[in-house]
């Protein structure tokens, strides 16, 4: 998974700065500019606080591509997960 390059290309297709980004999640400039460069992987927590601060889902903002579960008759067994953090 590439995290933090996930972040530095909707930060930046959004025209946001890393600083705009690290007060709005509250963190130092210094430690958001670490995920941006994967030298640092935010906490769960921090993850759900930029999905929400982008409006898409955890899913999109680590680049996992979720697909239902389906059962020997072809039928979804799993639950999509919501697309926004508590």
């Amino acid at each position: 998974m590439q995290v933090g390059l996930n972040i530095k290309i909707k930060r930046i297709g959004r025209g946001y700065t890393q600083e705009e980004i690290a007060d709005a999640i509250g963190v130092a400039r210094s430690t958001y500019t670490r995920y941006e460069s994967d030298k640092r992987l935010p906490d769960i927590y921090k993850l759900c606080a930029l999905a929400d601060y982008f409006d898409v889902s955890l899913d999109d903002l680590v680049g996992r591509d979720w697909k239902p579960k389906k059962d020997h008759k072809g039928r979804n067994i799993a639950i999509k997960p919501q697309p926004k953090c508590i």
